[in-house]
C-alpha cells in the first residue's frame, strides 16, 4: 500500500506542478501565489488548524469576483488529477499489491482457491460456461465532467503508462511536453457544458464509451478468462464461451423524459448501426491484411464460390457491405428532428451508390423507416442487418482455418471479431425501453373510454386483469381506425409500434418503472399486441419502493399462475430491482433488506414454476442508490440470485471510472466474473432465523426514523433546500431530463440523484446512513443484540457489506463542513434541524465504530487504500466547499454575475470529483 499511495502522490504532484507552470503562464504569478496560499491553508485546515480554517474562510469571503473561477478551476483540476493518478495504478502491475488489491479478487485467483479445496475442472465448468454478465450503460445524469475533459485526463493516463516504463533522456522529454500540452489544454477549455445534452447525444456518449474502451476490452476479457482456466486447470472453454453482453437506456429510457421520443429512439438505433458498420470496418480491413492465405477447405470455397485467397474475397464483401451500411444509416439520421425520409434524389443517387435501392412510383419521398414499409426492405437487403450477417461468414472462416490446422491464427483478430459482434450486436447495443406505469394505465384507460366501456381508471384490480387477458386472447384488432389519441398516449403507442418494428434482438425488453401491480405488466403486452410483437418483447416489472418490493413476489406468483402469461413467457422472465427509489423512500437498512428479501423470495418462486429468472439490478454510483465495491456486493446477494447471471445499470461518472479505459474495463469485468462464480460455486451464508428477526427490528426502526425526519418533519424540505445547492443544481447541464418527475412536489417526487447529490455536495451525506446509527443501538441495548450484531457482521456477507459501506459513508462525512453551510445559508429559525442531524450522525458514526471492539479503531482501517485516498483529498475538496458556500450566498442574495453562476458549478463538479460520486 505505501509503494501504491507514494507513487499516486509522485505522479500527482508531477500533474501539479505542470499545472502550476500553467497558471503562471496563463494567469500570472499573482493567482498562482494566491492558490498556493490557499492550499498551504487547507493543508494546515486539514489536519485540525482551527487557526488556518479561519484564515482561508476569510480569503474566500473577501475573494474578488475575478479571482474565484480560477481558484474553483484549480482545486477542482487537482481532484481530478488524484483521480486520474488512482485510476493508473490500478492497472500498474509494477506496485506492491495491498491486501485489498484486484489482484486477490480476481478470477484467476478464485480459480487457484477453488483448485486447492479440491474443485475440479468438471465441477466447475459448467458455472463458468454459463457465466453471464450484462452491462446496461443508462442515461442517467450522474457525470459531472466534459467529455472533452474526460478526453484529455485519458491522455494523461497515457504518458503516465509512459512514465512507468524504462525511457530514454529524449523519450522522457516528450511525455513530458506532451502532459504539458494536455494540461495547458485543459485549464484552457470550459469545464461546465453551456446547454443541457440531447439524449441522442447522451447515446453517443455511451457509444463513445464503447468505441474508445469496451470494444478493446471485451475481446481481451474474455480470452483471459480462458488463459486463466489454461494455466490453473491446463483446460480451455473454446470459443462458444460468451460471458458478456453491451446494452443501453440511451434513447430509450422515457420515464420522466419528455426529450425520449420514438424518433430518438429510432435515431439512436440508426446511430448505433452506423457506428458498428464504421468501427467493425476498421477491424475488417485489418483482418483482410492478416488472412492473406492462397487456399481455404473445398467446403468453404463451394459455399462462397472463391478461390484464390478465399478469405480475403469473403472479407472484401463484408467491406462493402459494411460500407454501405454505414453509409445509408448515416444518410438517414438528419438534423431535421431526426425525420427519417430520403427525397426521390437521394434515393437515386444511393441506388447508383449501393446497388440495392429499387425506386418505385414518383412520391417525391420515400419513407425508409423499419417496419413493414418495402421500400426500407429494400434498401437494406444487401445491409449488415442482423449479427448472423456476420457471425456465418467470420465462424465459416475461423471453422476453416480450425480445419487446415491454423488455430493459432484463427484465435486472433477474427475471434475478437466474432466476441465484439456477439457483445455488441450490429446496432453496437442492445436497447431496453423504459416507461412509467401510469402512462400505459393512461393509453389503455382512452381506448376503454373509447369504446364506452366504462372508466378504465376506477376499476377493481380484478376487473383490469380480466379485461386484460380477454382483450389479450382475442384474435379481433383493438385498435381503432378513427381514433383520435390525446399527445401522451399518441407518443406511448408510437413507440410501441416502433419497437414492434424492429429486427429481434435491437430491442432487449420493455420496463415498467414504479410497477405496483398485475395490470402494469399486461397493460403494455396489449398495447405491444396493436402492432403484432411478433417478437415477444420481455416485458419487465421495476419494482423499486418499499410496498412495491414487499409485493413483488406475490405480484409475480398472480402473473405465473394465469396460463396466458405462463405460456407467453416461455419459461424465462426478467424482473428489475430498484435500488434508488427504496432508498429514497425508505432509508439505509430498510430498503437494503426488503430488496435482498425480495430477490430471495423471487428466486424461490421461480423454481416453483420452473422459471429461468434474471434479476436486473437497477443500482446507481453512490451507497445511497445502492452502490458499493462490485465484488463484495455481488457476493453479499441472496444464494441462487444469480444463477442465470448479473444485469447491471451502470451510469454517469461510474461509466468513466469502470470502463473508461480498456484495462479499466477489463478489471471491472473480471471482478464482476469472480464474484458471480464464487457466488454460485461457493454460495453465500443462508441467514439465521435470529439474523432475519434483527434486520427485520433494524429495519423498522430505521425506517421509522428516517420518513419522520424526511417526511414528516415540518421544517425538512425548506432546511434541504437552504443548506444544500440542490435548486441550484438544474443549472448543472449533466442529462436531458428533468430533476423532478412533479416540478412542485416535494421529497417525494425528486429524483433519487439529485436528492444524494445535493447531500453530497455539503458534507452530510444524509440519505445514506439516517436512522442506521439508532437502529442499531436500540438493538444492542436489547439482551443478546450487541452479540447478534457481532455475529451477523463477522458471518453473513450481506450485513458485513453494509456495515463496510456505512464505514465509507462515515469517512466522507463532515458534520464541521455541513455546519458552515449552514451558518451562512439557512435561516437561523432552521438551525435546530441541522444541530440534530449532525448529532445524529455523529451519534451513528460511534455506534459503527463501536462494532468492531476496539477503543483505537479508525474508519476503513481494514481497507487502507480506500481510506488514503479519501484522506489526501481533504486538502483539496475543503477550499471547494468554503467557496461553494460564499458562491451560494452572493448568489441567492441577488447577484446575476455570470462568474458567480459558473464558478459555483464549477464547484459543485470539483467536489463531486472529490467523493468520486455523484448519483
Amino acid at each position: 500500500m505505501t509503494n501504491k499511495y507514494h507513487h499516486i502522490q509522485e505522479q500527482t504532484q508531477i500533474l501539479s506542478s505542470i499545472l502550476e507552470d500553467t497558471v503562471r503562464d496563463t494567469d500570472g504569478q499573482t493567482v498562482l501565489d494566491i492558490l498556493n496560499k490557499i492550499s498551504d491553508y487547507a493543508r494546515k485546515a486539514g489536519t485540525g488548524d482551527r487557526q488556518a480554517e479561519e484564515q482561508l474562510v476569510t480569503i474566500l469571503d473577501i475573494m474578488s469576483d475575478d479571482l474565484i473561477i480560477p481558484v474553483a478551476r484549480c482545486f477542482s483540476h487537482l481532484l481530478n488529477f488524484i483521480n486520474t493518478t488512482e485510476q493508473h495504478q490500478l492497472t500498474n502491475k509494477s506496485i506492491t499489491s495491498s491486501e485489498d488489491d484486484y489482484a486477490l479478487r480476481s478470477f484467476e485467483a478464485l480459480l487457484y482457491r477453488l483448485k486447492e479445496q479440491d474443485f475440479t475442472f468438471e465441477q466447475i465448468r459448467p458455472t463458468v460456461e454459463k457465466l453471464f454478465i450484462e452491462i446496461v450503460l443508462t442515461a442517467h445524469p450522474t457525470e459531472a465532467t466534459r467529455r472533452s475533459i474526460i478526453q484529455k485526463h485519458n491522455g494523461l493516463d497515457e504518458c503516465l503508462r509512459q512514465l512507468d516504463t524504462n525511457l530514454d533522456e529524449d523519450q522522457l522529454k516528450d511525455v513530458k511536453r506532451r502532459l504539458r500540452q494536455l494540461i495547458s489544454a485543459t485549464w484552457l477549455t470550459d469545464e461546465i457544458r453551456t446547454i443541457r445534452p440531447t439524449p441522442v447525444e447522451e447515446a453517443s456518449w455511451a457509444m463513445n464509451t464503447i468505441e474508445d474502451s469496451l470494444w478493446r476490452a471485451v475481446p481481451t476479457f474474455i480470452k483471459s478468462l480462458n488463459a486463466s482456466c489454461e494455466k490453473v486447470y491446463g483446460k480451455a472453454l473454446g470459443k462458444e464461451f460468451q460471458p458478456v453482453r453491451i446494452s443501453s437506456w440511451t434513447g430509450g429510457d422515457r420515464d420522466g423524459n419528455a426529450f425520449v421520443t420514438h424518433r430518438v429512439t429510432q435515431t439512436v438505433i440508426n446511430t448505433g448501426r452506423a457506428r458498428f458498420a464504421k468501427i467493425m470496418l476498421d477491424d475488417v480491413r485489418r483482418l483482410s491484411q492478416e488472412l492473406t492465405m492462397r487456399s481455404a477447405d473445398a467446403e468453404f470455397c463451394e459455399k462462397y464460390k472463391v478461390d484464390y485467397e478465399p478469405y480475403r474475397q469473403v472479407l472484401r464483401m463484408l467491406r462493402h457491405r459494411l460500407k454501405a451500411t454505414m453509409d445509408f444509416f448515416e444518410g438517414v439520421i438528419t438534423s431535421d428532428d431526426q425525420v427519417i425520409y430520403l427525397t426521390q434524389q437521394q434515393a437515386l443517387e444511393r441506388q447508383t451508390r449501393l446497388e440495392i435501392f429499387d425506386i418505385e412510383g414518383n412520391n417525391d419521398k420515400i419513407d425508409i423507416t423499419p417496419g413493414h414499409s418495402r421500400s426500407f426492405q429494400k434498401a437494406t437487403q444487401n445491409l449488415i442487418m442482423s449479427d448472423e450477417d456476420l457471425l456465418e461468414p467470420f465462424e465459416d472462416i475461423y471453422n476453416s482455418l480450425l480445419a487446415r490446422n491454423q488455430q493459432e491464427i484463427a484465435d486472433g483478430l477474427l475471434l475478437d471479431c466474432i466476441y465484439r459482434v456477439r457483445t455488441f450486436g450490429v446496432t453496437l447495443f442492445r436497447l431496453d425501453i423504459r416507461q412509467e406505469s401510469s402512462r400505459h394505465k393512461k393509453a389503455v384507460a382512452e381506448l376503454v373510454s373509447f369504446y364506452n366501456l366504462g372508466k378504465y381508471l376506477e376499476w377493481s384490480e380484478d376487473d383490469k386483469v380480466d379485461y386484460l387477458i380477454r382483450e389479450l386472447q382475442t384474435k379481433r384488432p383493438l385498435l381503432p381506425q378513427d381514433w383520435q389519441p390525446s399527445a401522451e398516449t399518441a407518443e406511448v403507442l408510437a413507440t410501441c409500434k416502433l419497437i414492434t418494428q424492429q429486427a429481434k434482438g435491437v430491442i432487449n425488453c420493455y420496463i415498467i418503472s414504479m410497477a405496483t401491480c398485475v395490470s402494469d405488466i399486461l397493460e403494455v403486452k396489449l398495447l405491444l399486441k396493436l402492432y403484432g410483437d411478433q417478437n415477444n418483447i420481455n416485458i419487465v416489472p421495476l419494482f423499486e419502493t418499499l410496498d412495491a418490493l414487499d409485493r413483488a413476489p406475490q405480484i409475480m406468483r398472480e402473473l405465473f399462475n394465469n396460463d396466458f402469461y405462463y405460456n407467453m413467457i416461455q419459461g424465462e422472465q426478467m424482473v428489475m430491482v430498484g435500488y434508488s427509489d427504496s432508498a429514497k423512500d425508505a432509508g439505509f437498512f430498510a430498503a437494503g433488506w426488503a430488496q435482498y428479501k425480495a430477490q430471495e423470495n423471487l428466486v424461490v418462486l421461480a423454481q416453483e414454476y420452473d422459471v429461468k429468472l434474471t434479476l436486473f439490478h437497477g443500482r446507481g454510483g453512490t451507497i445511497g442508490r445502492g452502490g458499493s465495491p462490485a465484488h463484495a456486493a455481488l457476493l453479499s446477494q441472496p444464494p441462487g440470485s444469480l444463477e442465470a447471471g448479473l444485469r447491471v445499470t451502470e451510469q454517469g461518472e461510474m461509466i468513466r471510472f469502470k470502463y473508461g479505459l480498456p484495462e479499466i474495463a477489463i478489471l471491472s469485468l473480471d471482478l464482476y466474473a469472480s464474484a458471480i462464480c464464487e457466488a454460485n460455486l461457493l454460495p453465500p451464508t443462508e441467514p439465521k432465523a435470529k439474523w432475519r428477526k434483527t434486520m427485520d427490528v433494524l429495519s423498522d426502526i430505521s425506517c421509522r426514523e428516517y420518513r419522520s425526519v424526511v417526511f414528516n418533519t415540518p421544517d425538512f424540505i425548506p432546511y434541504f433546500r437552504q443548506v444544500t445547492p440542490e435548486i441550484e443544481l438544474s443549472n448543472l447541464n449533466l442529462g436531458s431530463r428533468a430533476a423532478k418527475r412533479n416540478v412542485n412536489g416535494g421529497v417525494e417526487s425528486l429524483r433519487a440523484i439529485p436528492w444524494i447529490f445535493a447531500w453530497t455536495q455539503n458534507r452530510l451525506m444524509l440519505p445514506t446512513w439516517l436512522g442506521t446509527g439508532s437502529a442499531l443501538k436500540k438493538v444492542m441495548e436489547s439482551q443478546d443484540g450487541k452479540d447478534t450484531i457481532i455475529e451477523m457482521m463477522h458471518s453473513w456477507p450481506f450485513f458485513s457489506t453494509r456495515i463496510g459501506m456505512l464505514e465509507m459513508v462515515f469517512s466522507k462525512v463532515d458534520v464541521d463542513i455541513s455546519a458552515l453551510y449552514e451558518n451562512k445559508l439557512v435561516d437561523a429559525k432552521l438551525h435546530y434541524l441541522g444541530e440534530d442531524l449532525r448529532q445524529r450522525a455523529q451519534a451513528s458514526k460511534e455506534v459503527i465504530l463501536s462494532l468492531h471492539g476496539d477503543n483505537h479503531y479508525n474508519l476503513m482501517q481494514d481497507s487502507p487504500w480506500i481510506y488514503e485516498s479519501i484522506q489526501k483529498r481533504i486538502a483539496y475538496t475543503l477550499p471547494l466547499h468554503l467557496l461553494q458556500v460564499e458562491l451560494l450566498h452572493r448568489s441567492r442574495k441577488g447577484s446575476n454575475d455570470p462568474r458567480i453562476i459558473k464558478a459555483l458549478m464549477i464547484t459543485i463538479t470539483g467536489i463531486a470529483a472529490g467523493m468520486r460520486n455523484t448519483g
